[in-house]
């Protein structure tokens, strides 16, 4: 499951400039600027972390057993319920 996790942090930094065409260029190309993708990078990476010190904290408070528990339970409600979130 760590491994599934640490994967899709390095697929979000390897797809940020993929994701910035998706996102911002039907609203105002104008706007990307490579200080602009070089700051989204940063925030992603940065995000990255905080997750990962945060998941590590509370894997410590509340133990690993556990935090597998509920990050296993987690999933599986995540992925079930992505159905219907697509067909938004």
């Amino acid at each position: 499951m760590l491994g599934l996790t640490c994967s899709f942090g390095f697929a979000n930094l390897a797809l940020a400039t993929t994701y910035m065409e998706e996102i911002f260029k039907p609203y105002n190309y104008d706007l990307i600027t490579n200080s602009f993708i070089r700051d989204y990078v940063v925030m992603l990476s940065v995000s990255n972390m905080i997750g990962r010190f945060g998941y590590s904290m509370f894997s410590e408070s509340i133990g690993r057993k556990n935090m597998f528990y509920l990050f296993g339970a987690t999933s599986v409600l995540a992925y079930a319920s992505l159905p219907q979130i697509i067909s938004m």
